[in-house]
């Protein structure tokens, strides 16, 4: 089962399934462009982010409230030496301070219905001291939450 097929709900974000993703691609495609801009994968494009979207082999989550979208994330399940992980493989958007929350929330409860011991992400230095305060921790360049007690 593709991760999306397993879909779990959090209030402020929004799961895109893989047939909707045509009507929003053109909302979206500029946050994700920005977001590829700092993706440390030889190829990540957002041809190729789309592309993985449209396969199901990664999720969409638009993160908003109720006038509209404010962020989009892109997610994946990956093998890590501690065992899976649900990875923010994108995140781009505007008034993180609305939404972050929520966003969190949602990482947290998808992660553990999923099975995951925890939740990475790769992205600017600038997310480290924004994310500590989640329980992220710095790891050469990378971020993770833990999900378990």
């Amino acid at each position: 089962m593709s991760i999306a097929q397993q879909i779990f709900d959090c209030p402020r974000v929004n799961l895109v399934r893989p047939g909707g993703l045509h009507h929003l691609w053109p909302y979206y495609e500029e946050w994700l462009e920005r977001a590829c801009d700092y993706s440390i994968l030889e190829g990540e494009t957002v041809d190729s982010l789309r592309a993985d979207l449209i396969s199901g082999d990664k999720l969409m989550a638009e993160i908003g409230n109720d006038d509209g979208a404010m962020a989009v994330a892109v997610l994946q399940i990956i093998a890590t030496k501690e065992g899976k992980a649900l990875h923010v493989v994108a995140l781009a958007g505007e008034s993180m301070h609305i939404w972050l929350d929520d966003f969190i929330a949602f990482l947290r409860t998808t992660a553990k219905g999923l099975g995951c011991s925890g939740v990475t992400l790769t992205g600017r230095k600038g997310w480290v001291k924004e994310l500590q305060r989640y329980g992220f921790e710095y790891l050469y360049c990378n971020m993770r939450m833990k999900v378990w007690p």
